[in-house]
């Protein structure tokens, strides 16, 4: 894995009697490791299978500073407050993140699969030093696919908070312009009436009709609202 965005990079091992080639694109730290720390100590005893498997674990235990590192970002996530992490651009950013965890996670499996083929296979394991590391390097492997799993369980329950609270939010408004429309409904059909263009209207050349209208208007919203609160409608 390499940088922030968890490009994944492909390491080609090649063993053939007592030589190892490895072919790979870009620099791998943890293969570097290796060649300074334990291939310039001119050891006898170190063999194509060691050098494999110290390669297998330091590439696994770099794997733990990305796995943290998003399990981290989800705990900030959870952390946060519910009024801030629904917002669209949080919401984006959990996006992303279920992205990222989903590229580690691709990166994790086929290791997984390498290492059981290993155990299962039996070449590269000579000795219980070989079999004790491999065991080693498995663990490691389970327990990052558990915080991975985990993760990724945590922000689908962050997207389902998400899309429940925008449901609510939705349900909520939709509920105000409906009572809205339903106060206003008798107020419109009020002034529908007066306002066709007839001469002979009740109430129409009265002096103070246009009030007496306004008020009629005004307690029919009123009568309204006070049923809906009682209701509880809002």
């Amino acid at each position: 894995i390499m940088g922030s965005n968890y490009s994944p990079i492909a390491l080609n091992i090649f063993i053939q009697d007592n030589v190892l080639v490895t072919y790979h694109h870009q620099t791998l730290e943890s293969l570097n490791k290796v060649v300074y720390k334990y291939m310039n100590t001119l050891d006898a005893e170190l063999d194509c299978a060691d050098v494999v498997i110290l390669i297998l674990d330091m590439m696994v235990d770099k794997y733990f500073n990305f796995v943290y590192a998003l399990e981290d970002s989800v705990y900030h996530f959870e952390d946060r407050h519910v009024d801030d992490r629904f917002n669209k651009m949080v919401m984006d950013s959990v996006f992303k993140l279920r992205s990222d965890l989903i590229k580690v996670k691709r990166v994790l499996f086929p290791m997984q699969e390498l290492i059981d083929t290993m155990k299962q296979n039996g070449d590269l394991i000579i000795d219980n030093k070989h079999s004790l590391y491999i065991q080693h390097i498995d663990d490691h492997l389970i327990k990052q696919r558990n915080i991975i799993r985990t993760a990724q369980e945590m922000t689908n329950e962050i997207r389902e908070n998400f899309e429940s609270y925008t449901s609510f939010r939705m349900n909520s408004i939709m509920q105000v312009l409906t009572l809205v429309s339903v106060i206003f409904s008798p107020l419109t059909f009020i002034a529908g009436i007066y306002g066709m263009n007839f001469v002979n209207m009740p109430a129409l050349h009265l002096h103070y009709g246009y009030y007496i209208c306004l008020a009629v208007m005004f307690v029919i919203a009123v009568v309204l609202i006070i049923f809906f609160r009682r209701k509880k409608w809002f």
